[in-house]
């Protein structure tokens, strides 16, 4: 059976590195804690982590990370550190290939805070948005539009 989705995942979550190649019609199956759920959340992303989701969260249409934020946190925390592995990671890469379509979502952590780029096909950095902490709005340390991404 071909595949349809390749998925690439490096330091997302509870995942170090994994590549997965899944048929159009997929079952996840799997213990606790086995990774069903990253798996999910990691392909939810890549279409942009401020897209509007089909979800309501506070009584507004939510955003990808809002969703996210409130089924791991509750709605009141905003730290976004749970989507790196063991919480510290610099830089998270979700890759995918749909069909004939390449998705290239990193995520930068500062320290303070998370930086969501897309990478376009001749590695130029696409910033997407800038997830806020406590502390409040972070900028790019060393990214701005239109420079090459470590990648």
């Amino acid at each position: 059976m071909a595949s349809n989705i390749k998925l690439v995942i490096e330091n997302f979550k509870g995942v170090l590195k994994a590549e997965i190649d899944l048929p159009r019609i997929s079952i996840l199956i799997g213990g606790n804690n086995s990774g069903k759920t990253t798996l999910l959340e990691a392909l939810y992303l890549l279409n942009g982590p401020h897209s509007e989701a089909p979800y309501v969260v506070n009584n507004s249409i939510a955003k990808t990370l809002d969703v996210l934020n409130y089924l791991h946190a509750g709605s009141g925390m905003v730290d976004f550190s749970f989507l790196t592995y063991k919480y510290i990671s610099d830089r998270v890469i979700i890759y995918s290939k749909i069909k004939d379509k390449e998705y290239n979502l990193r995520i930068y952590n500062t320290g303070i805070g998370l930086i969501f780029y897309t990478l376009l096909g001749d590695g130029t950095a696409l910033p997407h948005c800038k997830a806020m902490n406590i502390t409040g709005e972070i900028t790019p340390p060393s990214l701005e539009p239109g420079r090459k991404a470590a990648t």
